[in-house]
């Protein structure tokens, strides 16, 4: 049954329109009613609000759906929109209808065992209840203001399960098609299902704009050209995966019932529009989530015949004549495994996409539309589902085996037709190395509209990561199933005794269910599996079931107070500034004592934080300058305020608890090292009242061994020099939060994750961090998190649990490390290859060597001290090949590292010649230039666009270089340039020296190339290349991200000379797609300086090419000379992604553009018009102070001074100072000191500040007040 209705609510008058429905319990005699209700409130914004209450299928209360249906995600500018984005932005709001405007359908399908409720073809609801009778009453009630358009009701047409069609009624944006209506009387009959090829379809009603299918060609992602975080659940456009009841004529949204389907049909054709595509992608979401599911098909022309599709002969009005066409896109049922834990599932059509990462900080991943629009139209839709449903489940938790049971896994496998279907099930296995794989194969009979089920072990004998794959081919259709397992050595830890001293106590940061996360149970068992021994917070108010896991396993926290006790800190130092110290103190013990923890075997009241994640200013997270022979810091008048602000609730806090609770021990701050280091240095009141560090660094994707830079763990070294200048030689370390490793399409490959994760912790342990109680998460987030660079794990995200090599790798490392302290470390010969030595706590002749190189592989030969019985063993737990030989041991490293056991003493080791295969220019790549031709010169010329890009994080000075030619090998191009570092007349010891090689004509890169390649001889000094390019406009681009941004100067390394011998550097070029100028991932490590619209404009020449050099590098925990050998630079070459790429074709799409609408209003100014309408005289804003948490950028307090009298204060901003376009964005401020919020990191913005007086008349606009807002704050 279908009714439509229309709301027309006065002004705050709340309109309703309510559907009940009459079913029979399959538990009762009673009828029992379902009750659908849709309202919304005049004037209150754009949001139905429906609620579905449904007593039927559940025993307890009536549970509640409640769903937001929200009528135009993009009704609001964004002081961010770049003037073009805000006219096409402001140009697709006004197509969308008014309220008043538009009519609803509601639409429920009442079956035997189950019923669904549509609103506007969106499926709010799908139920099902075997025996459910779904016959009965039906009524519509309303209040007044609502119209009643429509009721119909008939009898559903039997279909065969295997098809869902989707009706495209609700979701229609097109009529024409290469300019006319397709003619209805050559189309099937709307509204009914309709066989093609035998695939029903249902073709849409023409709605009141005679508008019958949806045109691909209107979408597009609004955000790909936007910089700034853009979250997944909010922000512009309502996020960047809303539900499907968000509406955006931007965005093509329908949801249907989730099974596993393996095939999409369309009866759709291609338009003739020139510069489009006849591409179509479905997008498979998590709403407010995203990780999609990409599955791209093709469509053809309509005026065109393709094999292999059945055409529908048409005609437009006006006469011309083509086809539709019936095409089939298929989908592997397997890649839906994702969904598995969804009633429906939501999918996006789009055009083609392409990766997303985020701009100007890479912290989050998707992918998007992006490039040329489509130009297909789609008529009718259909999903057909597998005939067989499988379900591959582990018999066990979350996919994790620990020796000696042995995996299996049972096969569940569901008949959706009517007939026996014979299917062959083959499991494979692959181990982590590949060195051992397994098969097995299965026939079996699914019996008609049934199922079974059996179980297949797995014989393994390879500890660590194997890759599962189980494909089913029914009659030649393939689902291909892809799940991991771990399978972990037998559990030798010592567990339940920790403390201090006794090794390195594991842990994890705990979400318990949050962000969509598995259950607490879950995830402290999986964590427990791998060594894990403690976590954050405390464990005092977890379940018992929780409880219960921590005393088997021997776990611990480590808080005297519950994870929240830097907020109360926080709070004690903000009271400081409003009450007496007295009452401040009273509330501060109270808040405490609310909150505290009680001693116990699996709590340890150790630690109480003060403050989170804090900052003063740049200093907090950067480097201090007379490090590398600049003048100290010094502090400027709004940081004194700051940093006096903290000092005074840390000179009241400290005592009050160490009276109360002599024996904890306090760490200052939760947050960033640098910050603790900067106290100690500036006040000598610190020291004494500071025992440590809850310490915050992300890390996300950067080396655990990178250099000095943004959120690199070696800044450590610096604190570590403050805490010995300070007398503070004890200092404690535990990990509150990171490193947070990102595996999310366009950060870390598995492996890296992995091999870097491992290395977090060794480096972190040779500063003295033994505790990790906040470390990684165990589970990825399925939820908004998941798709940013705090959102990983060690586990893949639900519904599977199933395990990362990380996770593998996790439990080796804390078998391996088992209550081992970190010693010292050995010296290699290379300054990017490592050996770490650990000694356990109590059998001190037990010692572990950790081995591995950075980049490439090489062998590594160890001396054997007497008496030793060594094992080398991966990362995966597995015995490592080796030869031992004339008192020495050699194998081969890597970027995985090796644990080396049996050794009685530090050996000596002798280094092999790195390999570096892994590291060659593709197939298809084109040489630009060599840069020892002969044509390259050196600039002396300071540049301070480069030099200065991050200038609070690392610094660089020109430095004296010389260059001369230089033979190479023939495959790196038979001729060098070669690099020489000078004797320099200031020693910078942390920091590189630079010069910029010039070449004497700029070097075009031909079209669109993906990566510049360049050959680099070096000796691990950790300079690197830098490289500058003009685009065609003159706009300057440079490859060490935009200025002051986080997480942007390559923080991969990839152009860092952290190896030995020759080796390609590969580094990903900016781009933006044609037509919607969608910002490609390369762009992400580059910045755009001087003059320009921030959009590439082909072809890019390279103007300068900067070579850094060092004398020092931190290596391990302590800086190192470095060898001063040339640096030889090679061949340089242009990748591309595609061969077409090169062609000057794509040159000409690049420079193509959205159209800018036509009639859309210039930007008006309310200031202008305030000024002419204000009375009271205008006041001044004072100042502006930034937020103590969360420095962003986009937001700060806003100081005046206040008016007797007035009973409000609203704050205007504006990009410009005479006001045009400015947004109110502080609204009905009761006093001074609010946080504005809405800002955008960066960009020069000028307030104004209007007050109402008591008789309600506004105030003239304050002068403009001009603020420029960095981004401060690392741990986003």
């Amino acid at each position: 049954m279908a009714i439509r209705f229309q709301f027309h609510p006065k002004l705050q008058e709340t309109v309703y329109f309510r559907l009940a429905l009459a079913v029979q319990d399959p538990s009762s005699v009673n009828e029992r009613t379902i009750f659908f209700s849709c309202s919304i409130r005049g004037g209150a914004g754009n949001a139905l609000q429906c609620t579905i209450s449904d007593p039927v299928m559940v025993t307890s209360a009536p549970p509640q759906v409640v769903q937001a249906v929200r009528l135009n995600e993009i009704s609001e500018r964004n002081l961010g929109w770049p003037e073009q984005l805000r006219k096409e932005i402001e140009h697709e709001s006004a197509s969308v209808p008014a309220l008043e405007d538009r009519w609803f359908t509601v639409r429920a399908q009442l079956r035997e065992g189950g019923y669904r409720i549509y609103l506007d073809d969106r499926i709010l609801l799908d139920r099902q209840a075997k025996g459910l009778a779904t016959r009965g009453m039906l009524r519509v009630d309303t209040t007044a203001h609502t119209a009643i358009g429509g009721f119909s009701a008939r009898s559903l047409v039997d279909i065969s399960p295997l098809y869902e069609p989707v009706r495209l009624d609700g979701y229609v944006n097109a009529g024409a098609l290469n300019g006319a209506p397709v003619d209805h009387a050559e189309l099937p009959p709307a509204g009914v299902p309709v066989p093609v090829d035998g695939v029903p379809f249902i073709f849409a009603e023409p709605d009141a704009q005679s508008r019958d299918h949806l045109d691909v060609g209107t979408s597009w992602f609004q955000g790909g050209y936007l910089e700034g975080h853009l979250y997944s659940h909010n922000g512009p456009f309502g996020g960047r995966w809303p539900d499907v009841t968000s509406v955006n004529p931007a965005r093509l949204r329908v949801n249907l019932p989730f099974r596993r389907y393996r095939a999409i049909h369309l009866v759709a054709a291609a338009d003739n529009e020139p510069n489009s595509v006849p591409d179509v992608t479905f997008q498979f979401y998590r709403p407010q989530a995203g990780a999609p599911v990409n599955v791209p098909g093709k469509v053809p022309a309509f005026d065109g015949k393709a094999s292999g599709t059945t055409d529908l002969p048409v005609r437009l009005k006006g006469g011309r004549k083509g086809n539709l066409h019936h095409v089939t896109i298929p989908i592997d049922p397997g890649v839906l495994a994702d969904f598995d834990d969804l009633k429906t599932l939501s999918v996006e059509i789009t055009k083609a996409v392409r990766l997303f990462r985020g701009y100007p900080d890479p912290a989050f991943y998707s992918y998007h539309a992006a490039g040329l629009p489509s130009s297909v139209h789609v008529y009718a839709m259909t999903f057909e589902s597998a005939p067989v449903q499988m379900v591959v489940a582990p018999d066990t938790i979350a996919h994790v085996w620990t020796a000696p049971a042995q995996p299996s896994y049972t096969i569940v496998l569901s008949n959706l037709t009517a007939k026996p279907r014979p299917v062959s099930i083959t499991l494979s296995t692959r181990s982590y190395d590949g060195d051992e794989t397994t098969k097995q194969v299965k026939a079996i009979s699914v019996p008609a509209s049934g199922g079974t089920s059996f179980k297949i072990p797995i014989p393994l004998k390879r500890f660590g990561y194997h890759e599962v794959t189980v494909v089913m081919d029914d009659a030649g259709s393939l689902w291909t199933e892809s799940v991991s397992l771990a399978y972990l050595h037998q559990d030798t830890r010592e567990r339940g005794n920790w403390e201090p001293g006794k090794g390195i106590c594991f842990g994890s940061w705990l979400w318990a269910g949050a962000h969509g996360t598995p259950g607490p149970e879950e995830e402290l068992l999986v964590l427990a599996l791998a060594g894990g021994e403690c976590r954050g917070g405390t464990f005092q108010t977890s379940p018992e079931s929780v409880k219960e896991i921590a005393r088997k396993y021997g776990m611990i926290s480590l808080k005297q107070f519950a994870g929240q006790d830097h907020y109360v800190t926080a709070a004690l130092a903000g009271n400081l500034t409003k009450t007496t110290e007295t009452a401040a103190v009273e509330m501060f013990v109270k808040a405490l004592r609310e909150i505290e923890t009680l001693p116990s075997p699996i709590t340890q009241t150790r630690y109480v934080s003060f403050y989170p994640e804090p900052h003063i200013g740049p200093y907090t997270s950067g480097a201090l300058p007379d490090y590398f022979g600049e003048p100290p810091v010094k502090l400027s008048a709004a940081e004194q305020e700051r940093f006096d602000y903290f000092l005074r609730g840390l000179k009241v806090g400290v005592p009050v608890v160490r009276k109360l609770w002599p024996d904890v021990k306090i760490m200052f701050p939760h947050g960033d090292p640098m910050f603790t280091a900067l106290f100690l240095r500036m006040s000598k009141d610190v020291a004494p009242l500071i025992d440590g560090i809850a310490v915050d660094i992300p890390v996300f994707e950067r080396l655990p061994e990178q250099q000095i830079h943004q959120v690199t763990l070696h800044r450590l070294w610096m604190c570590r020099e403050e805490f010995r200048k300070a007398g503070k030689t004890n200092m404690v370390l535990p990990i509150y939060e990171g490193p947070c490793l990102p595996t999310r399409p366009g950060a870390l490959t598995q492996e890296a994750c992995a091999n870097q994760m491992l290395r977090c912790a060794l480096i972190l342990s040779a500063y003295g961090v033994d505790q990790f109680p906040g470390a990684w998460s165990v589970f990825e987030c399925s939820g908004y998190w998941g798709e940013q660079h705090y959102g990983g794990g060690l586990m893949h995200r639900i519904p599977h649990q199933r395990p990362k090599p990380v996770y593998a790798a996790h439990a080796t490392m804390t078998r391996q490390l088992n209550r081992c302290n970190f010693r010292t470390w050995i010296p290699t010969g290379s300054l990017s290859a490592y050996c770490l030595q650990y000694q356990h706590y109590q059998r001190t002749q037990d010692l572990v060597h950790v081995v591995w190189t950075i980049r490439g592989s090489r062998p590594v030969t160890l001396s054997l001290p007497e008496g030793s019985r060594p094992a080398v063993f991966d990362a995966m737990d597995n015995p490592v090949a080796s030869v031992q030989a004339n008192g020495t041991l050699t194998f081969t490293i890597g970027p995985e590292p090796r644990f080396v056991q049996g050794l009685t003493n530090a050996p000596q080791i002798t280094l092999g010649p790195a390999s570096h295969d892994d590291a060659v220019p593709l197939p298809d790549s084109r040489r630009l230039v060599s840069l020892g031709d002969g044509s390259w010169s050196v600039s002396d010329k300071p540049d301070t666009d480069y030099a200065d890009s991050n200038f609070h994080q690392i610094r660089r000075f020109p430095g004296k270089m010389t260059v001369k030619p230089a033979d190479a090998p023939v495959a790196m191009g038979g001729k060098a340039l070669a690099i020489h570092l000078e004797t320099q007349e200031v020693a910078r010891f942390i920091m590189p020296y630079y010069t910029a090689l010039v070449p004497r004509k700029a070097v075009e890169i031909p079209g669109k190339a993906s990566h510049l390649g360049l050959w680099v001889h070096a000796d691990s000094d950790w300079g690197r290349v830098v490289y500058s390019l003009r685009d065609a406009k003159g706009e300057r681009w440079i490859s060490v991200g935009t200025r002051d941004e986080w997480n942007a100067d390559d923080i991969h390394n990839w152009s860092v000379f952290c190896f030995d011998g020759w080796r390609y550097l590969r580094f990903e070029l900016p781009a933006n797609s044609p037509y919607d100028t969608f910002r490609e991932h390369g762009s992400t490590w580059w910045g755009h300086y001087g003059p320009g619209d921030g959009i590439v404009d082909l072809p890019l020449r390279i103007e300068k090419v900067f070579v850094e050099r060092r004398t020092h590098a931190l290596y391990v925990n302590d800086p190192q000379p470095t060898r001063l050998d040339d640096v030889l630079l090679g061949d340089l070459y242009a990748e591309y992604e595609y061969p077409a790429d090169e062609d000057p074709e794509t040159v000409r799409l690049s420079r193509l553009r959205m159209p800018v609408p036509k009639g859309i209003p210039e930007l008006g100014n309310p200031v202008r018009d305030l000024e002419a309408a204000g009375v009271g005289p205008a006041i001044r804003i004072q100042k502006t102070t930034l937020p103590e948490q969360e420095a962003d950028g986009t937001r700060c307090y806003v100081h005046f001074d206040p008016v007797p009298d007035a009973t409000g204060y609203d704050i205007w901003v504006s990009p410009y100072a005479s006001g045009q376009g400015a947004l109110k964005l502080g609204k009905g401020w009761k006093a001074s000191g609010q946080m504005l919020r809405g800002l955008r990191q960066g960009t020069d913005f000028f307030l104004f500040l209007v007050y109402t007086d008591k008789d309600g008349k506004p105030s003239k606009p304050s002068p403009a007040y001009k603020i420029h807002l960095k981004d401060l704050f690392a741990m986003k």
